[in-house]
């Protein structure tokens, strides 16, 4: 469970948040970027041992009651730990979900900069520099339409972890600077040495991704 966050994943009027993770998953990466409590083994020992439910609970009963309830706790997969105190710039994730998060639309695909081989499928290799980066062709199925589509883009290094883009894209993004007669493109690197544009328009972050 989590206070001071922020999601889409429910509309009750609360910065608390529960989420599902499967046996084992816990021991995976995921953004901690909040204040954290658990995991709990079931909803009734969080209940009972919970202090961001039990504060809740005593400010807004009606909300609590709400919160515990099967469709307001998603799974939770990615877990990146972070020091508890640590801030980050919020356009960072933004950049993160267009690298992990593919948008389907008209045949075609947005977004995905990062390798995850249980959802993505390298088709072909074009490029690949000394520092790990690629130009390939991938393929990712859309639920939707129920098809296999095509894009092709370039990716991070693959070994890398989520909790690696993240701080090599904070650093990057730290020190981005503007690129001459490039409207709304910025550049930066990472400590690795990797080079990476940043797209950003009237101030809004839009995406992310290496270049070789």
């Amino acid at each position: 469970m989590i206070k001071n966050g922020r999601s889409e994943i429910h509309n009750l009027q609360t910065d608390r948040y529960i989420f599902k993770v499967e046996a084992g998953d816990e021991k995976n990466e995921i953004i901690r970027y909040y204040d954290f409590e658990g995991p709990y083994s079931n909803i009734n020992e969080l209940i009972t041992d919970s202090k961001f439910y039990n504060e809740l609970k005593l400010s807004k009963p009606k909300t609590a009651s709400k919160l515990i309830l099967p469709q307001n706790i998603p799974p939770l997969k990615k877990i990146i730990f972070v020091p508890k105190n640590k801030k980050f710039d919020n356009s960072l994730f933004t950049f993160l979900n267009h690298s992990f998060v593919p948008k389907f639309k008209n045949g075609e695909i947005s977004g995905i900069h990062f390798f995850e081989p249980t959802k993505t499928r390298i088709l072909n290799i074009y490029d690949m520099n000394l520092k790990g980066v690629l130009d390939a062709e991938i393929q990712m199925y859309d639920n939707e339409n129920k098809k296999w589509i095509n894009k092709r883009t370039t990716l991070f290094p693959l070994h890398w972890t989520e909790g690696n883009l993240l701080a090599e894209l904070e650093l990057a993004y730290l020190y981005r600077f503007p690129i001459i007669n490039k409207k709304n493109q910025f550049g930066g690197v990472t400590s690795k040495g990797i080079k990476v544009i940043f797209i950003i328009v009237n101030d809004i972050p839009k995406t992310a991704y290496p270049i070789l």
